[in-house]
């Protein structure tokens, strides 16, 4: 239990900003795709689909986090057998958390937006925004984990 309580205290805040930055991450790209699709008429109530694009963009960036953080621990435990801070490997499980949450709740909120009346894209447009959203998404998850590392010291580690 003393050993679970440190490890909260030193890494807790770092899980709640980046838990905090995925899923306002998600969040911003499931307004973006949910604006960027137009209503079938105008009698259509854009809200329950709003609503739903918010939600899935934080669900999904919360639930994108924690599995590519219990991934990154078990990788530089087991596999690489570290005990200290691998910045690279960091970085790039940043980027991985960030690029998951933005093409994920992209297609979740894409492929949902005909049960809610909505009129999608079609053709080379639908590659071209999952691209944009992954490519968001990575650059976000990278600044962050770039930040994080200088803010909080751990490459000196």
């Amino acid at each position: 239990m003393k050993r679970l309580r440190t490890l909260f205290r030193s890494y807790g805040l770092d899980a709640l900003i980046a838990g905090s930055v995925s899923a306002t991450l998600g969040i911003g790209i499931g307004v973006i795709v949910a604006g960027s699709h137009e209503w079938v008429n105008s009698l259509t109530d854009p809200t329950p689909y709003q609503n739903f694009s918010v939600l899935t963009g934080a669900l999904t960036g919360l639930i994108s986090v924690c599995l590519v953080t219990a991934l990154y621990g078990l990788t530089t435990k087991y596999i690489l057998r570290h005990t200290w801070f691998h910045q690279r490997l960091f970085l790039v499980s940043s980027s991985i958390a960030g690029t998951l949450t933005g093409l994920v709740t992209y297609i979740i909120v894409s492929l949902s937006a005909r049960d809610y009346g909505m009129i999608t894209h079609t053709g080379v447009f639908v590659y071209i925004d999952g691209v944009i959203c992954a490519a968001l998404g990575g650059g976000a998850g990278v600044f962050t984990g770039a930040m994080l590392s200088l803010i909080r010291g751990y490459e000196s580690r």
